[in-house]
């Protein structure tokens, strides 16, 4: 039997108290939760708009400087605005970096975890960003992708596309 772990995104994983590198130790791999699509807990929108909240309500930065220091400190381009981050609109980009992240953090078989949800309020993906967003992954060489959350709500069109982009060779 192999034991897996679902693990905050890298660059969020530290915040939370997850040492990637002492937790491999314990599984036979680690799924890292790369949504930059969704809006909920643990996916990069929420955590990333819950930081900069938390930078804003203390007087420590307006939004522009919020979104600066949080983009600084990811390493990673943001959006200008707190909604364009809510809408789920990061790119692609941070994909790859999460994924080069995680390695580097000693997670030696590491999966990426995708949303395709199709859920109102909390994640809407189109067939461009699916696509976009599988290129991404695959130049970040996980050993899989974990298409997460409720097939229910995968519609067809992203599961055809992620099966193209993801499936066997």
């Amino acid at each position: 039997m192999l034991l897996g772990l679902d693990c905050y995104s890298p660059t969020l994983a530290r915040m939370v108290g997850q040492d990637l590198a002492a937790l491999a130790a314990f599984s036979d791999w680690i799924k890292i939760m790369t949504y930059v699509r969704a809006f909920g807990p643990a996916c990069i929108p929420f955590e990333v708009l819950g930081l900069a909240d938390w930078l804003m309500t203390s007087g420590a930065a307006a939004e522009p400087d919020a979104l600066g220091l949080l983009a600084d400190a990811a390493g990673w381009p943001l959006p200008a605005t707190r909604e364009e981050i809510r809408r789920g609109r990061l790119p692609s980009e941070i994909l790859t970096a999460e994924i080069t992240r995680g390695r580097a953090a000693g997670a030696a078989a590491l999966w990426a975890g995708i949303e395709l949800v199709d859920l109102p309020g909390v994640c809407r993906p189109d067939l461009t960003t699916v696509r976009r967003d599988a290129r991404a992954v695959r130049r970040g060489s996980p050993d899989g992708v974990v298409l997460s959350w409720d097939l229910w709500f995968m519609p067809r069109q992203n599961l055809e596309a992620a099966a193209a982009q993801y499936g066997p060779t």
